[in-house]
């Protein structure tokens, strides 16, 4: 079963999904295992690289500094962190329902 995804407004509708290969390229270039990532404490870099890794499934050539620029012209941190959020919590499967 294919994981869910969340549309995500840039310069055209793109979709966050969070995988396996996306959450391998996110330690990877965090140098982190997912399961130790502290939510709380999130720069910058950290968030175009989650981003990045869930944009990358439909962007092969996109890069964290594509995501840096593309939230800039089109989202605030604040929207981006929500969105960010909605589609980990879909991938994970934590939703309302069985939260």
């Amino acid at each position: 079963m294919a994981r869910p995804s969340i549309p995500i407004k840039l310069d055209k509708i793109r979709n966050l999904r969070f995988g396996m290969r996306a959450i391998a390229n996110i330690e990877d270039n965090l140098n982190i295992k997912i399961s130790k990532f502290d939510l709380s404490d999130v720069g910058m870099k950290d968030l175009a690289v989650f981003l990045w890794a869930g944009l990358a499934h439909e962007d092969p050539v996109l890069t964290p500094d594509d995501v840096m620029d593309l939230i800039d012209e089109h989202l605030s941190i604040k929207e981006a962190v929500e969105i960010l959020g909605k589609a980990i919590d879909a991938s994970f499967g934590t939703t309302e329902k069985n939260a």
